[in-house]
């Protein structure tokens, strides 16, 4: 049997649930290639307001790491998002790929360890939370 398509590997659980579509655009999923993902099924999101806007919010790597940390997990496996809230403020949601060799509860209580008050999310993340 010949193998068709181009084989990716996909780091992160939110790309691995991105649908199928046919184009030639880079990024795009097309039929007939093949996905390999990195992670367990699960994911843990954590949800945050911040102060600013969006646009101040350009590169998100280092937030990303830092997310990582918190949670105990390769930064690989974060996704960020941000969007702008209410006056002055986004919501920053951060999609956690859980590792095989953990549990979603263990990533959990991670994360409430070390931002589980805006104080110490503040802190741990580098921005402020409210």
């Amino acid at each position: 049997m010949q193998n068709t398509g181009t084989w990716y590997i996909v780091w992160n659980q939110v790309d691995a649930q991105r649908p199928l579509s046919v184009g030639a655009n880079a990024g795009e999923f097309r039929e007939g290639d093949h996905y390999l993902c990195g992670c367990s099924t699960e994911t843990v999101v954590l949800t945050l307001t911040a102060s600013g806007r969006a646009s101040d919010y350009p590169n998100t790597l280092s937030l990303q790491q830092r997310v990582a940390d918190a949670a105990g997990v390769d930064r690989s496996l974060v996704t960020i998002s941000v969007v702008d809230g209410a006056a002055a403020s986004v919501i920053i949601a951060a999609t956690i790929g859980v590792p095989a060799s953990t549990t979603a509860a263990a990533v959990a209580a991670s994360l409430r360890s070390s931002v589980g008050t805006a104080a110490a999310a503040s802190e741990a993340l580098g921005i402020e939370v409210s």
